[in-house]
């Protein structure tokens, strides 16, 4: 399998947090894309040129975070189902990690606002900014409820770290440059503290990458996948 994602390991990638839980990380090949540099394109693959994508050994290809995290889930070899059989707790990991989403797809939407627009767009940041105050609110209120550590706590660090990364320096003026998710919400961030140091986070999680992330690289990857089908 490859796994075409964005190396950028000053956040914890949900995909790859997941990878390791389930214990197939070694069964994956990860190519680096960046979406927004010439030379990173994987339509061919996937449609909507997005990352992360997973390619399996007979070229076809998954993309959508939640396929391809359930995906390496129910491959679980020698480690632990991040779903909860079906039932409440399965329901409330489900919505945890739909939060956790799109609060990451808010965040992401405000950080590239100006690669599509040149001036300010006020109602667009007023409509997505207290989204992602809101969720991570929500985040504080759920650490109430005691829980096996399952694929929504993946995403959740996946947002919060990535929210990290975004705030102050890629984001819009109109949010507040000293803003800082764990302010007033002290129970996520013991949480969020204990839960960073499991060895599938750690793996990555603020790494440099290593690896060939050039271009070239990712067009052979490319071509390689598109020889099995």
């Amino acid at each position: 399998m490859k796994l075409f994602y964005t190396p950028i390991h000053l956040f914890a990638h949900k995909t790859l947090i997941t990878a390791h839980e389930a214990g197939v990380w070694d069964r994956i090949e990860p190519v680096a894309v960046y979406p927004f540099r010439a030379g990173y394109d994987i339509t061919a693959l996937n449609p909507l040129n997005k990352v992360p994508t997973l390619t399996l050994d007979d070229g076809r290809a998954l993309y959508g975070s939640q396929a391809i995290v359930e995906y390496l889930d129910s491959l679980a070899r020698g480690g632990r189902s991040l779903y909860p059989a079906l039932g409440p707790a399965r329901w409330d990991a489900l919505r945890r990690l739909a939060l956790a989403d799109i609060m990451f797809e808010a965040t992401t939407q405000l950080t590239t606002d100006d690669d599509y627009s040149e001036a300010p767009r006020p109602k667009f940041i007023n409509w997505l900014w207290p989204k992602v105050k809101r969720c991570v609110a929500t985040m504080n209120a759920d650490t109430a409820t005691e829980h096996t550590f399952d694929i929504g706590d993946a995403a959740t660090i996946h947002a919060l770290t990535y929210l990290d990364v975004c705030v102050p320096k890629y984001v819009p003026e109109p949010v507040p440059r000293d803003y800082n998710w764990r302010v007033g919400n002290a129970d996520l961030e013991a949480w969020f503290d204990e839960a960073v140091q499991r060895p599938s986070v750690q793996f990555h999680f603020q790494q440099e990458y290593d690896g060939d992330d050039s271009a070239e690289n990712c067009a052979a990857k490319v071509q390689e996948v598109l020889a099995l089908r």
